[in-house]
């Protein structure tokens, strides 16, 4: 430290194995969908279509959506998966997803 001064120290903290939560909005005919904001944790409102959350922490985070008046919103969620999470959608606007250390969880949204 110099005489009369002060040194900074900034910490910066990277979770191991890093995760990822990404997806898609999609309407009633499977095409792009645009408008609704998606949550996680609460937080870090996302608007873009495709979606993705990065360097997150493994374990469980929630993963939520703005339903657009007069839609309704369900979910499809593939861990790791290498194509899509399939056309087994759930009714709900929220849902808990657990990420996998270095993998990801593909949620997409369908509103109609």
């Amino acid at each position: 430290v110099p005489a009369g001064g002060f040194v900074d120290v900034w910490w910066k903290y990277t979770p191991t194995n890093p995760g990822v939560v990404q997806g898609i909005k999609i309407d009633a005919n499977n095409q792009a969908f645009n408008g609704p904001t998606i949550t996680l944790d609460g937080a870090l409102p996302r608007t873009d279509n495709p979606y993705s959350y990065t360097n997150l922490a493994q374990g469980s985070h929630t993963v939520a959506t703005t339903v657009p008046s007069g839609l309704s919103a369900s979910h499809a969620i593939c861990v790791n998966c290498t194509n899509s999470p399939g056309s087994t959608f759930t009714p709900g606007s929220s849902v808990s997803v657990s990420v996998p250390a270095g993998g990801f969880v593909d949620v997409w949204w369908k509103y109609q």
